[in-house]
């Protein structure tokens, strides 16, 4: 069961950094620099010819996700099931998440990140569990994110270009309503290419003051062009 009577975390524990996108926006590149500047992930999804260096994203927390969004598909939609007002509260959502980075080596203390493009369906309980919680948004120009939703052969939610429009129409206001509710920092995917430095700095001092040299290594120009 995902729903536990809540407990207190210390601050830490209670303030992770949490990176949100749509699909196919460079999240994974950033989750990527987070956890070179020291940010905690845990155990996390390996990469593929899609994603060389790995999708950064904890499985077992998604196993969560993905549970929470299926209890609340009232219409089995599936794949298409993208609500913008879900509020189906769930209370031990927190200490669960937190119980599985300590299981996987979270140390006290210590800051931690999830990244996952489903966050933004279900960001109102995120909000709940963690109120003090840090918001990476990332964004890249659409007609990128349309092209590689097309071609990447895992994104099979839609098969047009008019579906997959309206799809990301929802992340936008879905992303306009995080902004509005909690802490957040943008970065756009693109200016990491034309300057490496300020839009990565910019993003560290949002967090921490990481290791912006280990950060920056994470930037491979050759990697990206195979993602996209």
């Amino acid at each position: 069961m995902i729903c536990q009577p809540s407990s207190s975390k210390p601050m830490n524990e209670n303030r992770p950094v949490l990176v949100v996108s749509p699909p196919r926006s460079g999240s994974s590149l950033t989750a990527s620099i987070l956890q070179s500047s020291g940010l905690f992930g845990g155990e996390t999804k390996e990469g593929d010819r899609w994603n060389a260096r790995g999708y950064f994203e904890n499985l077992e927390i998604t196993e969560l996700v993905v549970e929470y969004l299926k209890s609340n598909d009232t219409s089995s939609l599936g794949k298409r099931y993208h609500p913008e007002n879900l509020s189906a509260t769930c209370p031990g959502f927190g200490p669960n998440v937190v119980g599985i980075m300590k299981a996987q080596g979270l140390n006290t203390g210590q800051r931690w990140f999830y990244k996952n493009t489903k966050i933004p369906l279900c960001w109102q309980v995120w909000n709940r569990a963690f109120p003090e919680a840090q918001w990476v948004i990332v964004q890249r120009e659409r007609e990128q994110i349309i092209r590689s939703l097309l071609r990447a052969p895992f994104m099979n939610a839609y098969d047009s270009r008019d579906d997959w429009n309206r799809f990301l129409d929802t992340y936008d206001r879905l992303l306009s309503q995080i902004r509005l509710s909690c802490s957040t920092h943008t970065i756009n995917i693109d200016d990491i290419f034309e300057n490496r430095e300020g839009p990565i700095e910019r993003m560290l001092e949002y967090v921490s003051r990481g290791y912006l040299k280990e950060a920056k290594m994470q930037v491979d120009r050759r990697l990206w062009h195979a993602q996209a």
